[in-house]
């Protein structure tokens, strides 16, 4: 059946725009898979009795559906809305007409005036007014520091990036606290290869950036470290584990620290643990009693999902780990595949430790697969 949407004018614009039909062309076409989107706009047209109008609905499934490509908020403008109106449906609604795409942005507009009036649907907040309402499904948030530009988020997800933010404050500092001069690198690869089995098969050398990282966590700097496949992340990882173990072993042989090594899935948690393995694979066997017993502590170290880590707790409704109950203080995490990492699960991980006494290294690749959900 062929579907021909017309613009019009005043109060005829919402006759000839249908909701449904639009939703049940996305749906033959592929676009939607489900009816999902649909149903969760007919969730806050019913819950709030807000009035939707058709061209509000119209917007609203545009702006799911851009979501659904992993982003986390979109522009709150109709231009950046329509790039998620698929061109070919232009010719089946506006077949023949010239100015197809400025009938779906005057629609979209007007879709996005109507949303603002049902001010019970959302709550607004900007870098100076970050408080929001929890109960309200969308959060506008206005970039009042840079361009003015408004942004659309769900709720859950604008939570989740105020949670982040403010954890990435209080666990990273804002600028290197120390800068390793080339004798400083030079003195600790010396380190590292008496550790190492003369098997030239074994043989490693960090190069300049590897071992910066190294020595700023041993100075007490959380990280994140990015770089591609191959670049030694997990390596470098592995003698910082090393240093910083060793430093409070020295420092603090009464405290006994928790290593964590993390990462969002189950086979990404399984290659870390062998990465791990793989770098003591190159150690000798003959140390010293300190450096024995700091190896053993990282090459024996449980690997978590991050759902394993947190642990569900039915009777929460959430996880038993989380902003009431974290993780004790003497903790260090190391989480790899940051990127695959969705948003909520990277807030809720990081609300489980606390700001002060915890050790994180993060690691990542831009160029990784991103995450399934939001994020």
């Amino acid at each position: 059946m062929r579907i021909r949407l017309t613009e019009t004018k005043g109060n005829d614009m919402a006759d000839k725009m249908n909701f449904k039909k639009l939703y049940d062309a996305l749906l033959d076409r592929g676009y939607v898979k489900d009816n999902l989107i649909k149903d969760t706009i007919e969730w806050a047209f019913g819950k709030h009795s807000s009035g939707l109008s058709e061209e509000s609905r119209i917007f609203l499934t545009l702006y799911f559906m851009g979501l659904d490509n992993g982003s986390i908020c979109i522009p709150f403008e109709p231009d950046a809305i329509c790039e998620f109106f698929p061109s070919d449906l232009l010719r089946v609604f506006y077949a023949g007409e010239e100015c197809a795409e400025d009938c779906v942005k005057r629609i979209v507009g007007k879709g996005i005036a109507d949303f603002r009036k049902c001010d019970c649907l959302y709550s607004t907040a900007c870098s100076k007014q970050k408080d929001f309402d929890h109960k309200k499904p969308f959060v506008i948030y206005k970039n009042d520091s840079g361009d003015g530009r408004e942004f659309l988020f769900p709720e859950k997800h604008f939570r989740a990036k105020s949670d982040i933010q403010e954890k990435i404050r209080e666990l990273f500092s804002t600028g290197k606290l120390f800068e390793p001069s080339d004798e400083d690198i030079g003195s600790l690869n010396n380190e590292i290869g008496k550790l190492q089995r003369e098997d030239d098969n074994h043989g490693f050398k960090l190069n300049n950036r590897q071992a910066e990282a190294v020595l700023r966590a041993e100075k007490g700097e959380n990280l994140f470290i990015t770089g591609g496949a191959g670049t030694g992340k997990t390596t470098a990882v592995f003698y910082l584990l090393y240093k910083v173990l060793k430093k409070y072993k020295k420092d603090h042989p009464e405290k006994d620290w928790i290593l964590y090594l993390i990462a969002p899935t189950g086979k990404a948690k399984d290659r870390l643990g062998e990465s791990i393995g793989n770098a003591f694979a190159g150690i000798k066997e003959d140390l010293e009693e300190i450096d024995k017993e700091v190896f053993e502590k990282i090459v024996n170290a449980p690997c978590f999902t991050i759902h394993s880590l947190l642990s569900v707790d039915p009777r929460k409704g959430g996880f038993k780990y989380d902003k009431e109950k974290q993780f004790e203080a003497e903790s260090i995490f190391v989480v790899d595949e940051a990127s695959m990492i969705d948003i909520g699960l990277f807030a809720s991980l990081l609300n489980a430790i606390k700001a002060k006494g915890p050790r994180i290294f993060i690691l990542g690749d831009e160029n990784q697969l991103p995450s399934v959900e939001a994020g």
